[in-house]
């Protein structure tokens, strides 16, 4: 299902802005997110689903051959810090 829903989302401009608007408010809410913090939460879903793109459309390799632990474990931390936007100082 994830499959198709990238596919739509790629091809159609209107499937994108519908996906878009189905997952933002949504995440944002179970996050807890203000507005002002949501510019992070658009940065980190562009990440993953560049991911997505790369590892179920294009089954590009290594991406596509990578574990979903794997992925998680190197991809969380660079996620979580672009959730936490940048440091002060």
């Amino acid at each position: 299902m994830l499959t198709a829903v990238v596919r739509s989302a790629v091809a159609s401009q209107e499937a994108g802005t519908r996906l878009s608007a189905a997952v933002v408010p949504a995440a944002s809410s179970i996050a807890g997110l203000r507005p002002e913090e949501l510019g992070g939460l658009g940065l980190a879903g562009a990440q993953l689903f560049g991911v997505a793109v790369a590892r179920y459309l294009l089954c590009a390799p290594p991406v596509a051959e990578l574990s979903l632990e794997e992925v998680v474990a190197r991809l969380a931390p660079a996620v979580q810090e672009v959730l936490d936007g940048p440091a002060d100082g």
